[in-house]
């Protein structure tokens, strides 16, 4: 798949500014070992890794998951595309990127989740220059979760440090230590917060991967982008799903379970 990826000048003006950290396990009790769930003959992480190295360096890139022996195998991807890793606390996820921050000296923070292997690089891209732009401590285009109008599989969140820090000190929940951002709605009127939103609203179309009929649609989303040689923003996935109801309806039924579930635990 290939990708136009001129006019990346901003990169060079904010590379040192942010890193890119994706965080995922293969313990998840709906899917089991999701992220290594395959496409071919790649990995849905590997595929993820690949569609951001077109955009962004390797050094900007950080996967970041458990010490649990399920997750070597994820060590071992990142190994062969040279991805840099770190592995933590299993249930404390929000610690895991402090961790990760302190050590290769990361002052703000892209969060993506191994949940988005679809993400759009050149929707990061756009995010990261308005983020910088404007001067702004948190960047969303998912949260909070009702009032976001992009598809769930195209959740961008990026972080100052100082902020991430102060989640932590202000004693977060068990929820917020594992979903990291969702105490950020205590500090919207402290820090500088926005949400990017759409013309549309696109909020019920769904690639995320959570359970096996969402894994189904992305099979469907790749294949679609093979044949047809693209790369796959989040504008033309949505494009696609709503031209093909059918492959849009698969995971249908769980649109609803994720807004309440997000927003009841909030």
């Amino acid at each position: 798949m290939a990708l136009n990826t001129k006019n990346l000048k901003f990169i060079d003006m904010h590379e040192n500014k942010f890193s890119i950290i994706i965080q995922i396990r293969n313990g998840s009790k709906r899917l089991p070992a999701k992220g290594i769930k395959k496409y071919k003959n790649k990995t849905l992480i590997e595929v993820m890794l690949r569609r951001l190295l077109l955009i962004f360096k390797k050094n900007q890139i950080y996967l970041i998951t458990t010490k649990l022996k399920q997750d070597d195998i994820l060590i071992k991807i990142c190994k062969k595309l040279k991805i840099k890793t770190f592995r933590g606390y299993q249930n404390n996820v929000l610690k895991r990127f402090l961790e990760t921050a302190k050590i290769y000296n990361i002052r703000n923070i892209v969060r993506l989740t191994g949940d988005c292997p679809l993400i759009d690089p050149k929707l990061i891209k756009r995010m990261i220059n308005y983020f910088f732009n404007k001067k702004l401590d948190y960047y969303s285009n998912c949260y909070p979760y009702d009032k976001r109008f992009f598809p769930v599989g195209s959740d961008i969140e990026i972080i100052n440090l100082k902020l991430l820090k102060y989640i932590y000190k202000s004693k977060p929940s068990r929820y917020e230590k594992e979903h990291v951002t969702t105490k950020i709605l205590d500090f919207y009127k402290i820090f500088k917060c926005e949400i990017l939103k759409e013309k549309k609203n696109y909020s019920k179309i769904r690639y995320t991967l959570d359970y096996y009929k969402d894994y189904q649609v992305i099979l469907k989303i790749l294949d679609y982008l093979d044949k047809n040689k693209k790369f796959g923003t989040y504008s033309e996935i949505i494009n696609f799903l709503i031209k093909n109801p059918k492959v849009r309806n698969l995971n249908r039924e769980y649109v609803k379970v994720y807004y309440k579930s997000k927003i009841k635990k909030n």
